[in-house]
């Protein structure tokens, strides 16, 4: 419900944004500035660690997937089946696995040659194999923050009381 909420708010936000923008700019800019126009106007909370998730990967690929698709309710559901024990599979649990996989890909971007080049991935798929891949120092560090993460052994999950049981990409 919360979630219906937060997206409502979205809509609410980018139809909004659409008043102020400058007619003269073309389609690809305002959508642009009316997604950072929605993502500086949303409210703090949780949702906003998947958000803030979502939008690390985003930064190093051509044409992301949108935080709506990562963060919908049937994706959160579907990530906390991987939280161990059972009983820990809440939002504000995963929401910590967020916070973390951010750091691992905020690693990963800031130091892998295609995010910092210019170029980018064509498509999460590619950018997320090139992370899991294990063939280059960038993908090693992402795979040690990753398992470090999952097992509960950084800063942001280790006093949390679960692990993540697979990589959740």
């Amino acid at each position: 419900m919360r979630f219906s909420i937060v997206f409502f708010f979205l809509f609410l936000l980018n139809v909004s944004g659409l008043i102020h923008c400058n007619k003269n700019q073309n389609s690809k800019e305002q959508k642009k500035q009316i997604n950072i126009f929605i993502l500086n106007k949303l409210l703090e909370g949780q949702v906003n660690s998947c958000i803030r998730f979502s939008l690390s990967e985003a930064s190093c690929i051509v044409n992301p997937d949108t935080p709506l698709q990562t963060c919908s309710q049937e994706e959160l559901t579907r990530l906390k089946k991987g939280i161990e024990p059972q009983e820990k599979r809440t939002d504000e649990v995963l929401f910590l696995f967020f916070d973390c996989w951010k750091k691992c890909n905020d690693i990963f971007n800031t130091t892998e040659i295609i995010c910092t080049s210019g170029t980018k991935f064509q498509s999460n798929r590619l950018y997320r194999e090139a992370q899991k891949s294990g063939t280059t120092i960038q993908s090693k560090n992402w795979n040690w923050c990753m398992n470090s993460c999952n097992k509960a052994e950084s800063l942001g999950t280790s006093s949390i009381g679960a692990t993540y049981v697979n990589l959740p990409y």
